[in-house]
């Protein structure tokens, strides 16, 4: 509860309030409906006035009609006085405004200040700014303070002059430094947030505190608001405490709710809340509707007051925007009411049409989701870019993405980053990170990988987990810095503790390769199962590898077995492939070719190549289908856009011998040429038998026997057999027996029948001696091969 009470503060909002609530501005504010006579308020001028008045009889106002009418000014002013009373039977806005207008032209400061103030109103006149503004800077030169406040308004405000802030200081400080404790105030603010001069908080409150001693509400609030938290040193309770019960003398309702807070918490007074509930209902009656906001966490808490959720929700509602989008929040959580989607959204949809900005973008966010209202990319936009042009980061950052990537909008990258360039600058962490995804990216911008790292860094040094795994990939690949493993450790650690799903798996292959940090099976392990518990798809398959491969722990097939069907139950189409694999097997499960099948098809239809390249196996060999060699090149093309060697091979065997397709042995040479340009050694194969055979191209054994060579010394069986068989039967008469026979034998102790064969046929040929030698060569090759 402390958090939600103590979240008052911002002086800059404080201040804003204090604003506009001044308008044009006058020492007392004025509603509109307030605004019918009344004439400006500064009490060495109109208290002098009004008790002059007071004293005159009404039957003397004619006589006051004929001293002004010769001449006198102040006489002028009593009239004008006189003829904007509310209790006058003859009041009168056009007479009192003509009266003034009198004394203004006589010289009068006083009459100017309010001339320009019932100009501005248009109050007994029709508005006219520039008129107002030039009224102003006569009592101004004068020495009027509330002219010069006022004058340094329109200033500041652009309102009937042109736009000039340093104009508008000049007048603030000449008002403020003759007490005028709006001025005072405005100067304060100004010291606290503007660029127009140095910023100073200590000048800030001094000013504040002048204001504050001459009945200034709002100033003493926000002065009290220093103290409280302690903007200017060490926080002083009682200070505050003070300055917060000359506001609420006031009838600041900011100030009520500050003070209701120190009540409820015991902190600076004796605790009391049932005083602090009355002063959160005063606070909200007067305007402030964070007052009913505390108030009904008041009711939900039972502080102050019994526990009652339906009145918390009633004074909930009556906070308006911010009421109602706490409202919205809490039917879609079901915390104290039942889960109800469609009631949250249209609480939601009430505080957005007030205006608020949360709720605006909370709205926006049920329309993306589909939360209580049909799902509305559009929708989300429009209440997207409500709340951001009121400057909420959540929301540009919302917009920016949904603008990014083309959602509800047309996909425009400048107008995306501007958005989240605004957010970002705001120090909302994910725009930043966004930012950085921008730039390392380059989505409508150059790839940059050093501003792409300033914004990742800036997001991961505020714990966002996505910019510090991107900051570990950085650092391990060396995009735009020095490869350095130590470091790109450390920040997918980082990322990893707050469950970062891709910086756990991450960190894991870190664990495995032994970069950055030394090797450790069981961290790897540790951080793999993370990653799955987090929700991985990939991480189950990559835990199923470890167990399965053996590389460095142990087989162990039903591990294996556990964690490929973990990943193939969440749709990951490589563990469905790898479960395929071990059902056909009888790896780790009992074998069962139509379980097999069915995982075999499910990873093709997810786009695995080894699933497809596999299925097309199936069909190509009718094994538990009906064969179809035409279903079988479909999957070997699908297979084959993925770059997959093997599906290249399968294709051409089917293009050499027009099984399922047309016989066509210039496609299998182009699909021969790009399986060998990868270097994969069933390419190299399958392309030297065609020139060894001259099927569809000119003999040409030189290249086959370099193909084969290639391709054997890859550990490939077909090979080593074919590259014997040519170095024996192709060369003859000049066969080259020992090394033949070495190829052979090579394949044959890799258990390859037909190279087995054709080394007990070739013996019948040989010497003891070349027998012998051959042996040794194969030995020699068998010690030089790079297997696959």
């Amino acid at each position: 509860m402390n958090s939600i009470f103590r979240n008052l503060g911002f002086v800059v909002i404080a201040l804003a309030v204090i604003s506009l609530q001044q308008g044009c501005v006058t020492s007392g504010s004025l509603d509109n409906d307030q605004t019918a006579d009344i004439p400006m308020q500064y009490p060495s001028d109109y208290d002098d006035y009004k008790q002059q008045l007071d004293k005159i009889d009404l039957d003397r106002i004619p006589d006051l009609e004929i001293a002004a009418g010769k001449g006198d000014a102040d006489a002028a002013i009593l009239l004008g006085l006189h003829y904007s009373q509310k209790d006058n039977p003859e009041a009168n806005k056009e007479e009192a405004t003509r009266w003034y207008e009198t004394a203004a032209r006589r010289g009068s400061a006083y009459a100017q200040a309010e001339l320009g103030y019932r100009l501005e109103l248009g109050i007994g006149v029709e508005k006219d700014m520039g008129a107002a503004a030039k009224w102003y800077r006569r009592a101004a030169r004068q020495g009027h303070p509330v002219a010069q406040y006022n004058l340094g308004l329109a200033y500041a405000h652009g309102r009937g002059l042109e736009k000039d802030e340093h104009q508008a200081l000049i007048w603030y400080r000449k008002s403020a430094l003759q007490g005028y404790p709006d001025a005072q105030s405005h100067l304060a603010f100004l010291y606290h947030v503007s660029d127009v001069i140095p910023r100073d908080w200590e000048l800030a409150m001094i000013w504040w505190l002048r204001a504050a001693e001459r009945g200034h509400a709002e100033a003493a609030r926000v002065a009290g608001i220093f103290y409280d938290e302690g903007r200017l040193g060490p926080r002083d309770g009682a200070k505050a405490l003070a300055l917060y019960e000359q506001a609420v003398d006031g009838g600041d309702g900011i100030a009520k709710d500050r003070l209701a807070t120190l009540y409820l918490l015991g902190e600076d007074v004796e605790q009391d809340q049932a005083k602090a509930v009355k002063l959160y209902r005063a606070a909200g009656d007067d305007g402030w509707i964070d007052g009913y906001w505390h108030l009904a966490e008041c009711y939900i808490d039972g502080a102050g007051v019994e526990k009652n959720t339906a009145a918390a929700l009633v004074w909930m509602g009556r906070a308006e925007g911010k009421g109602q989008y706490r409202l919205g929040e809490i039917f879609l959580e079901g915390e104290l009411v039942e889960k109800d989607e469609e009631a949250a959204a249209e609480y939601f949809r009430a505080s957005a049409e007030t205006g608020y900005a949360n709720g605006q973008n909370r709205l926006g966010v049920a329309y993306r989701l589909g939360e209580g209202v049909e799902q509305d990319s559009a929708l989300a936009v429009y209440w997207y870019r409500k709340a951001a042009e009121q400057g909420l980061a959540i929301a540009q950052d919302n917009l920016g993405w949904l603008t990014l990537i083309g959602e509800g909008t047309e996909q425009d990258f400048e107008a995306a980053r501007r958005w989240m360039l605004m957010s970002a600058e705001q120090g909302r962490a994910n725009a930043q990170n966004n930012m950085g995804t921008i730039y390392y990216e380059g989505r409508g911008v150059d790839v940059d990988y050093e501003v792409a790292i300033e914004w990742f860094r800036k997001a991961a040094e505020q714990d966002h987990a996505h910019a510090q795994n991107m900051m570990g990939i950085v650092f391990k690949d060396g995009h735009g810095v020095d490869i350095d493993y130590e470091v790109a450790a450390n920040w997918f650690r980082l990322a990893a503790e707050q469950g970062d799903e891709a910086a756990q798996e991450n960190l894991a292959q870190m664990y495995w390769y032994a970069d950055g940090v030394e090797f450790s099976a069981e961290q790897t392990i540790h951080w793999l199962e993370e990653a799955a518990k987090s929700g991985s798809i990939s991480a189950p398959a990559s835990l199923g590898d470890i167990y399965y491969d053996g590389e460095k722990i142990a087989i162990d097939y039903d591990l294996a077995f556990h964690w490929f069907l973990q990943g193939a139950e969440r749709g990951d189409p490589y563990a469905q492939y790898s479960v395929a694999v071990m059902y056909k097997d009888g790896e780790g499960v009992a074998e069962s070719p139509e379980i097999a099948l069915d995982w075999l098809r499910r990873s093709a239809d997810g786009g695995n190549s080894d699933g497809q390249n596999g299925l097309g196996i199936v069909y190509g060999a009718g094994d538990g289908v009906v064969r179809n060699d035409v279903t079988a090149s479909e999957w070997y093309r699908l297979a084959i856009a993925q770059g997959h060697p093997d599906a290249m091979v399968n294709l051409a065997y089917n293009y050499r011998h027009g099984e399922g397709v047309a016989q066509d042995f210039d496609a299998a040479l182009r699909l021969y040429e790009l399986g060998v340009d990868v270097g994969y050694s069933g390419a190299q194969t399958g392309l030297a038998y065609m020139y060894a055979e001259g099927e569809g191209v000119e003999i040409d054994l030189n290249l086959a026997e370099k193909l084969y060579r290639t391709a054997a010394r890859q550990g490939h069986l077909t090979a080593q057999n074919n590259l014997g068989d040519l170095l024996w039967q192709k060369l003859k008469p000049n066969s080259d027996y020992i090394n033949a026979y070495a190829w052979f034998k090579v394949s044959a102790d890799a258990g390859d029948g037909l190279a087995n064969k054709n080394l007990v046929n070739m013996a019948k040929e040989m010497t003891a001696t070349q027998i012998e030698q051959g042996k040794m060569a194969a030995a020699k090759l068998a010690a030089e091969l790079v297997i696959e």
